[in-house]
């Protein structure tokens, strides 16, 4: 007999032994960013290859798109974490390190490095590429001094890039007389 009526919640109150927190400070928590294409088991199952960390780490799922990763060693969290951005399935997994109480933001932005190419010559200055980063997230650093020389065909910006928003591929740019077409990667 199946009830309509609003049960009261379980409450677990403050009992420590319902929590779980030594384990915890040795995880990382993540979300998988297309989980239509992206299989929890599988990424589970391979995660540890790609880190190298094999009989050192345990994921367990936890929802359809969130996983935690606990590891033994201090040493090889902080390579993970170094190494970041991961990937699985052609697809980034936003990964963070455990914390009891989590910003409103995690796991919904990560930092990385965009490259920008095509940036026109007579605007290759650091305002504008501060200012061609700062379509895809929010600034951090532009990696370029303009008193070396510079011998790639892109400059480097980090970035705080939020998962929800789509990623850019170009931008179309307008500048006197003409209209380029600005490159991300």
């Amino acid at each position: 007999a199946m009830s309509l009526e609003e049960e009261e919640p379980l409450d677990l109150g403050d009992d420590p032994s319902f929590r779980v927190f030594g384990e915890n400070e040795m995880s990382l928590i993540g979300r998988l960013l297309n989980p239509e294409c992206q299989s929890m088991a599988r990424m589970i199952d391979y995660m540890p290859t790609a880190w190298r960390v094999v009989g050192r780490i345990r994921g367990i799922a936890l929802s359809r798109d969130r996983f935690q990763f606990i590891f033994q060693r201090e040493e090889d969290l902080q390579t993970v974490l170094k190494d970041r951005p991961w990937s699985y399935n052609h697809w980034t997994l936003a990964l963070e390190r455990w914390t009891e109480h989590p910003d409103e933001d995690f796991l919904k932005s990560m930092m990385l490095w965009v490259r920008i190419r095509n940036i026109p010559v007579n605007f290759f200055m650091t305002k504008t590429m501060f200012k061609l980063a700062s379509e895809v997230g929010l600034v951090e650093e532009i990696a370029y001094d303009p008193e070396i020389s510079h011998t790639k065909e892109y400059i480097r910006a980090f970035i705080k890039f939020n998962v929800e928003n789509p990623l850019k591929a170009s931008r179309k740019l307008t500048i006197p007389g003409e209209v380029v077409t600005i490159e991300y990667e």
